[in-house]
């Protein structure tokens, strides 16, 4: 077990909506929750936040049930916009995308998981930022965002204030990438063998 010195808790929401991919919200939720069980201080809190109150279903047909109802007094530290089938309807929605601007602008920092980057790129947040996204939705992004640099060979990217992922399990990579930043490389080794993971590090 890695100890660490006592620090704030931060929250992490994981917003969920009906055809999103099960692993994409999955394989992050595993990486902040077990950096608390490595740790042994409850580091990270992973919620699920939609716009509705109902369970919603994956791609693969399990639902889940969200923590709460985006609101006017949420403000989380790291926001995580999963892919999915069902991200092309939030991309569309102008609804959805004016709640995720505003919820974006109060993170710390939004990462996008697979085809979560459509989300980011119909919202206008990738504009001169280093993206990547699933190898089969690149040139869409290029499309949507066509001012950002989309790199097709990347693991991540992270600009900042606003990280990419490739496809599925790189939301796993760029999850142990942040909790390096946020914490420290050790810590993040000692996730990515707890979860017997081979991290995809990127210099």
């Amino acid at each position: 077990m890695v100890q660490k010195p006592k620090t704030e808790c931060r929250i992490v929401s994981i917003f969920v909506f009906e055809d999103v991919d099960l692993l994409d919200v999955a394989g992050p939720a595993e990486v902040f929750g077990a950096t608390n069980d490595v740790t042994g201080e409850a580091l990270f809190s992973v919620q699920l936040v939609a716009q509705h109150e109902a369970p919603v279903r994956t791609t693969c047909g399990v639902q889940l049930m969200p923590d709460l109802v985006i609101a006017d007094d949420h403000f989380p530290d790291v926001l995580i916009l999963p892919g999915g089938e069902g991200s092309r309807a939030v991309a569309a929605s102008g609804v959805a995308q004016e709640m995720l601007v505003w919820l974006s602008k109060r993170s710390g920092v939004t990462l996008s998981v697979c085809t979560g980057a459509r989300i980011l790129a119909a919202a206008g947040l990738l504009s001169g930022m280093h993206v990547t996204t699933h190898h089969s939705a690149l040139d869409e992004i290029a499309a949507l965002a066509p001012d950002a640099v989309v790199e097709s060979d990347a693991r991540y990217t992270d600009n900042g204030r606003i990280l990419t992922a490739a496809g599925v399990t790189a939301g796993i990579d760029l999850s142990l990438h942040l909790v390096a930043r946020l914490l420290d490389l050790d810590t993040a080794n000692a996730v990515a063998d707890y979860l017997e993971h081979s991290w995809q590090q990127q210099g």
